[in-house]
């Protein structure tokens, strides 16, 4: 029988700046040459030219693939096969960062999940998703990104069902912890299964799987909590006689053998699937989930509310920044030309010195600069929150429709 061997990947090729990135992107591609995976998925895929390496050297083994690109530098994702794809699709997320904040760079780096119909050789139409979620970067209990990435999830969920897959394997970096809400929404209104904790992998202690912030990894900063965000789901069309079942899951690719050098700041994850045929009325646990996963949609519904007053105290703010360089531009346009301005209507020449109209001009542009920055940010945050609004309409609906079904 023909199963499914998948590998995911974040490469962490921040353009130019990652450390090491052509050397590890080198031993990526040869890793995933010399192995035997039928399906990969690579995140943070910045720049092009890597993509293209690793297309070319690992051509003769999965011949087959695909670079997804949006926003200014490109989505970071790209998927490898084995077996021809009959289909593409990418859907790019309606919140993804703010623009002004520069050392985040989700904005620019327009993430979204990412979808390719491979065709098995035996069971037909497998559909293939990867994506890249808003990163945390903050620590405590109060996640400045967290409304944002429970919307970034149920996007992915929405587009998973948009297609109906009768096979679907979702992998990625989804930067949300096992007990996160965006994960709670994935593998409980998204009903998608967690390859990890199938074959008997938990949460904590030596079997907790993480991949990211290892002590080990000579990329990770001191002090770092370990953590599992990267994953592989799957799920099955539960009307089919037949069903994807995982039959291992590792975490693989953190130290470059024979070298001072990790593949990436992440490790990657690898599962094998089998294609398991069952009887009528036979399925597992997970096929019995609830339909109706109320208390999920709750939360994401309460979180992207608390992100919508966020962003209208964030637009606040703003505003009063705006009014604030505004009213500093005419007054420094007042006192800067002022002088100049008297000594022409006057007829009576005022020596205000030979400096006076260029300060004049370079404080008017900064002051300018100033209050267009002010204004941007306020039109960008009233965007966030038309979206956000859509998203939580969205949300609420299908808590009231799932309420009313179980009256």
């Amino acid at each position: 029988m023909v199963g499914v061997r998948v590998l995911t990947l974040n490469c962490w090729g921040i353009l130019y700046i990652s450390k090491h990135r052509a050397s590890r992107f080198q031993h990526i591609a040869e890793h995933i040459a010399a192995g035997s995976h039928d399906l990969v998925a690579l995140q943070e895929v910045w720049c092009k030219q890597d993509y293209h390496y690793v297309k070319e050297h690992i051509s003769s083994v999965l011949p087959y693939s695909q670079y997804f690109s949006s926003g200014v530098i490109g989505s970071g994702l790209c998927m490898f096969s084995r077996w021809p794809i009959e289909e593409i699709a990418y859907e790019p997320f309606q919140l993804h960062g703010i623009p002004y904040k520069v050392w985040e760079g989700d904005w620019f780096g327009g993430k979204g999940v990412a979808m390719c119909v491979i065709l098995h050789p035996r069971h037909g139409p497998l559909h293939f998703f990867t994506t890249h979620m808003v990163a945390e970067y903050s620590h405590g209990k109060i996640n400045s990104n967290q409304s944002c990435r429970i919307s970034q999830a149920f996007q992915v969920v929405r587009f998973i069902r948009r297609y109906k897959p009768r096979f679907a394997i979702v992998s990625g970096d989804f930067n949300a912890q096992p007990e996160s809400p965006s994960y709670n929404l994935l593998t409980s209104y998204g009903q998608l299964t967690d390859s990890w904790l199938t074959v008997g992998g938990s949460d904590v202690g030596p079997t907790a799987g993480h991949t990211c912030n290892l002590p080990d990894n000579v990329y990770t900063e001191k002090q770092s909590r370990a953590k599992r965000i990267d994953y592989i789901f799957y799920s099955s069309d539960n009307m089919q006689p037949v069903k994807l079942q995982c039959q291992s899951c590792v975490v693989m690719l953190e130290q470059v053998p024979h070298a001072k050098l990790c593949y990436s700041d992440h490790s990657g994850v690898a599962a094998d699937f089998e294609f398991i045929q069952i009887e009528n009325g036979d399925c597992s646990e997970d096929e019995k989930a609830v339909k109706a996963p109320m208390d999920t949609l709750i939360v994401a519904e309460q979180l992207t509310s608390m992100g919508i007053q966020t962003a209208h105290n964030r637009r606040q703010q703003q505003m009063v920044g705006f009014l604030f360089f505004i009213s500093m531009w005419f007054t420094l346009i007042a006192f800067s030309w002022l002088p100049v301005i008297l000594s022409v209507i006057s007829f009576n020449p005022v020596n205000v010195g030979l400096t006076s109209p260029l300060v004049g001009i370079l404080q008017s542009i900064a002051a300018a600069l100033a209050t267009l920055f002010a204004l941007f940010g306020f039109i960008v945050t009233q965007i966030e929150i038309y979206k956000m609004n859509q998203l939580h309409q969205e949300i609420k609906l299908l808590c009231d429709i799932h309420v009313n079904s179980q009256k």
